[in-house]
């Protein structure tokens, strides 16, 4: 369609009309991202645009010439150059312009490989070089430390804008990855399957496990740190000269890239193992298909020799077993098994153990109670019950605390014993939470099986001075 017309629009009314007409640009991206270079051949764009002017009135089919013309959009900024390529005309876009247009549709996000996450740290790197090298300033109030502290916090929010949208990404991928494990279809063509485990693998090696590797808190790299590292000691920079505002804003960033690593480390287990599920089926179904071309060849070979036999040859059908053949085993050498009473108790005990801890319906059972008599175990849950009451209770101050105690051991706990008294006063003391006062007074408490007396004891608020942080 030969358009006369060579109206050109400002950047700001160009953008308006490529929104407007964004399916161009999205087919534009992804061209540029199939052929790996940030740029798209004259000849395919021109051949997009006049697919999508097709069933279009005149007048839109106008604007769209105009708008997508080659002049319009490098004076409107929206191409930043024009030039040869290994002898083909290719068309460079503004990449700001690009990124506007992967925002609108998720499946654009451009990946982040090893190598761009690489890149998106280098200029990081090299500031916390001249930074700890002295190169840069740190006095708060010049123009040269406004400069380098706002590349900062632009690199670094400018790295989490894309590392969400990659990961909302990579999300639905192994959500889609998760299903295809569950379902397991085993109908589906194998040529199919192999081509689903080829992209997936290059995803998992390409952006998956270089995102995860980035994420994780103790990531290095040989130029430098990783960007958990990275955060901490920029913020360990900015504490020292004193700016609480820059400090507390690297360690939001710190954590905003922390949470990030769970939602990616989902993702990468997700697709693990569909690839290791998947590697085996194919495996086995080329086994399969192996195996069942011996035995047709086999097969065709008997009854090309006689065709009155019945049964195939076995030598036809050895390259069916094994490759290395296994020993037969010798006989074993008698062995004496300990049957001393100590030897045995210890192993009816284990078992007994291990049945009452399965047929527990509870999740209550400590540690150890796999390993030692269930008695022990009891002994050992019901003091560490006592314990954990004695350091969560609100202790009246001023009052006989083994009173107290007595009054609420014995009715809120099962198998309470006058000895336990000795083991609370022992906590609290150890504690150092409180001050005790011995005073003259002696009490006596009593059940059926013991009797206690005991001088009376009362807690009051110890008075500690704990080191004030200091804050600038």
């Amino acid at each position: 369609m030969n358009i006369i017309e060579t109206k050109q629009y400002s950047t700001v009314e160009t953008l308006i009309r490529l929104l407007r007409y964004r399916e161009i640009m999205f087919w534009v991206i992804e061209a540029a991202d199939k052929n790996r270079i940030s740029a798209i051949r004259e000849v395919e764009f021109l051949q997009l645009v006049a697919q999508y002017q097709q069933g279009m009135s005149t007048d839109v089919a106008k604007e769209i010439a105009l708008v997508f013309d080659y002049n319009n959009l490098l004076q409107a900024n929206i191409l930043f150059d024009r030039k040869s390529l290994s002898g083909v005309t290719h068309l460079w876009f503004n990449t700001n312009v690009i990124d506007i247009f992967r925002l609108c549709k998720i499946s654009l996000y451009r990946p982040l490989t090893q190598t761009s996450l690489n890149a998106s740290m280098t200029p990081i790197w090299s500031i916390l070089s001249e930074l700890e090298d002295q190169h840069l300033s740190v006095s708060m109030h010049s123009d040269e430390y406004f400069e380098w502290t706002d590349e900062v916090n632009h690199r670094i929010a400018e790295m989490l804008g894309k590392i969400k949208s990659n990961i909302s990404k990579l999300e639905r991928i192994g959500e889609e990855f998760e299903l295809s494990v569950k379902s397991n279809n085993a109908e589906e063509n194998l040529d199919i399957t192999k081509e689903k485990y080829r992209r997936a693998a290059k995803l998992y090696s390409s952006e998956i496990r270089p995102l995860s590797i980035f994420l994780n808190k103790n990531t290095r790299y040989e130029k430098g740190l990783g960007i958990i590292m990275t955060l901490n000691r920029f913020q360990n920079i900015f504490r020292g000269i004193g700016d609480a505002g820059a400090e507390s804003l690297m360690l939001k960033s710190q954590l905003q890239y922390l949470d990030l690593f769970d939602p990616i480390k989902k993702v990468s287990d997700s697709v693990s193992v569909y690839l290791q599920k998947t590697k085996a089926a194919i495996i086995e179904h080329n086994a399969i298909e192996s195996a069942f071309d011996f035995i047709r060849q086999a097969y065709e070979k008997t009854l090309s020799g006689d065709q009155r036999a019945k049964y195939i040859k076995s030598a036809d059908l050895v390259r069916l077993g094994p490759v290395h053949p296994i020993a037969s085993l010798g006989r074993l050498s008698p062995f004496r098994v300990e049957k001393t009473p100590e030897f045995l108790n210890n192993v009816f005990n284990e078992l007994a153990t291990r049945s009452i801890t399965l047929n527990k319906s509870d999740t209550s059972g400590m540690m150890f109670d796999e390993s030692i008599s269930r008695e022990k175990a009891e002994q050992l849950q019901y003091s560490l019950k006592v314990n954990q009451w004695v350091a969560s209770f609100d202790w009246p101050m001023n009052q006989d605390y083994i009173a107290v105690a007595y009054d609420i051991l014995c009715k809120d706990f099962e198998n309470f014993k006058l000895a336990d008294l000795i083991e609370v006063g022992s906590k609290l003391s150890a504690s150092g939470l409180y001050k005790i006062e011995v005073s003259n007074e002696f009490k006596t408490l009593e059940n059926d099986t013991h009797t206690l007396r005991y001088r009376v004891r009362r807690i009051t608020q110890q008075n500690t001075l704990k080191e004030v942080p200091n804050v600038r």
